[in-house]
């Protein structure tokens, strides 16, 4: 693979790579770490590999799976909270509900378990197919619409219930 390769091939996934790393490790700076050594390995198995998106985006979930369960980066995982800024929303009360939301639906995403959380943040972010899924994270493509439907079956139900609080 020559360097014009590389970039035409690896460098437009590297965003969605990110978003994914971030999504399972909640940490920028791990998130980043996590994908430079993915491009790294990429670009050690020059030619060795057949789709180059689903190797590096297993590799990303792999990667961060095992560094989330690495005791030492426990404590680093620990709080950092980014708020989504509204585009062109005119009125403060609009950007200030539109942040509680994406917030209150993050917060929701990180408290699905492991598969779910990767699989919706695959499918309704970074716009995977089900059967691409399924492909890139090894599993029957059941198992991604079944996993798909309780997360957002979960999300939902807790958006209704935190919006209904008091009522």
């Amino acid at each position: 693979m020559t360097l014009q390769e590389f970039h035409k091939l690896v460098l437009p996934a590297k965003d969605k790579f990110y978003r994914l790393a971030k999504r399972i490790v909640n940490s920028k700076a791990m998130a980043e770490d996590v994908v430079q050594e993915v491009m790294v390995k990429l670009w050690q198995y020059q030619g060795e590999i057949d789709n180059v998106e689903a190797f590096g985006m297993r590799s990303i979930r792999n990667l961060s799976l095992d560094k989330i369960k690495s005791p030492k980066n426990k404590m680093a995982r620990l709080g950092a909270v980014e708020f989504v800024k509204a585009d062109s929303a005119p009125k403060p009360d609009k950007i200030s509900e539109s942040n509680d939301t994406a917030e209150i639906v993050r917060s929701i995403i990180d408290q699905l378990p492991e598969k779910q959380k990767i699989m919706i943040q695959m499918r309704e972010i970074e716009g995977y197919s089900y059967q691409e899924i399924a492909d890139i994270l090894e599993v029957d493509i059941s198992q991604v619409k079944v996993n798909i439907h309780r997360a957002r079956k979960t999300i939902k139900e807790e958006v209704l219930k935190i919006h209904a609080y008091g009522l």
